[in-house]
C-alpha cells in the first residue's frame, strides 16, 4: 500500500499545476532581492530555509555569509571575476538559481542542471524567463554526463560552478573531455558527505590525483570554516594551494598552461 502511495504521490507532483500547490502548501516560500557584491537580482522565490542565508542575522554564521552580506565571498567573487560575455558558464546543482542569475549577467551562455523536483520549481520561476539561460532537468551522474551533453550540443563551457553534495567526486570522474578542453572548476567539496557515501579516503586521492593528471593547478578557501567567519563575521578572502583538510570547502582548477 505504501509503494502504491509513493508511485501515486510521483505521479502527482509531475503535473505542473499538482506540482505548484503541493509545493505551495508544504513550504514557506519567500519572495526577496539578493545581493552578491555589487549585484542585485530581481524579485526571487525561495524556501524560508533559503531566504535565512541572505537574513542580517546570521552573518557571521557558518552560512558563508559575512558581517558586509557577502555570501561565499570568495566563491562568488570568481565567477564574476573569470567572466567575460564570450564564455558559457555550467551551474551544476543550480538549486533555486542564486549563482545562475548573477552569472547570467556576465556571461554569454549559462546552462543550468538541477534534477530535484523542488529545487525546479524555484529555478524555473527564478531564471526561466532570462534570456541567457537555458534549464537542463537532468542530475549531472555516470547516465548524464558533462561529456556527453557537450558532445552532443557541440559546445564546452569555460567555467563550470558544482555544488551537488558529494557528487562532485562522479561529475569529475565522467568529464575528461571537459578536462581536455581547459574547462575551469569551482566545487563546492564535501568531504564528509564524500566519505560517508564512498566509504573510502582514496576516492578522493582519486579526485585531486585526475586533475594533476590533466595538468591543472588547484587552489583552496575554507569559506564556510573559517574562524575568522565563525568568530567575527569576516569571510576567507584569499585562495592557498594547501589543501584545509576540513569538512567543507571550496577548490579551484584551472589549466596549469592558462594563466590566472
Amino acid at each position: 500500500m505504501e509503494k502504491v502511495k509513493l508511485f501515486i504521490k510521483k505521479i502527482l507532483i509531475n503535473l505542473p499545476l499538482i506540482n505548484s500547490i503541493f509545493i505551495s502548501l508544504n513550504y514557506k516560500i519567500k519572495k526577496t532581492k539578493i545581493k552578491i557584491h555589487n549585484y542585485t537580482s530581481h524579485e526571487m522565490i525561495m524556501t524560508k530555509r533559503n531566504h535565512q542565508i541572505y537574513e542580517n542575522s546570521n552573518a557571521g554564521n557558518v552560512t558563508g555569509l559575512d558581517n558586509d552580506m557577502n555570501y561565499e565571498y570568495s566563491f562568488s567573487k570568481k565567477i564574476i571575476d573569470e567572466a567575460s560575455k564570450e564564455k558559457i558558464f555550467f551551474d551544476i546543482g543550480a538549486a533555486y538559481g542564486h549563482y545562475s542569475w548573477l552569472a547570467s549577467k556576465l556571461y554569454g551562455k549559462v546552462y543550468c542542471f538541477e534534477g530535484d523536483d523542488l529545487e525546479l520549481f524555484f529555478l524555473k520561476r527564478n531564471c526561466s524567463k532570462i534570456s541567457n539561460i537555458k534549464i537542463m532537468e537532468n542530475f549531472v551522474d555516470s547516465k548524464f554526463t558533462l561529456d556527453n551533453f557537450c558532445k552532443l550540443n557541440n559546445l564546452y563551457p569555460d567555467l563550470v560552478k558544482i555544488d551537488i553534495e558529494g557528487e562532485e567526486i562522479n561529475v569529475i570522474k565522467n568529464s575528461s573531455e571537459l578536462l581536455k578542453n581547459n574547462s575551469k572548476f569551482l566545487i563546492e567539496f564535501h568531504k564528509r558527505k564524500i566519505l560517508k557515501k564512498f566509504l573510502d579516503k582514496k576516492v578522493i586521492d582519486d579526485f585531486f590525483k585526475t586533475f594533476e593528471e590533466y595538468g591543472y593547478n588547484i587552489e583552496f578557501n575554507k569559506h564556510h570554516e573559517a574562524e575568522s567567519l565563525i568568530d567575527r563575521g569576516i569571510s576567507d578572502k584569499e585562495w592557498a594551494k594547501i589543501n584545509p583538510e576540513s569538512h567543507n570547502f571550496a577548490i579551484f582548477c584551472y589549466p596549469k598552461k592558462i594563466s590566472q
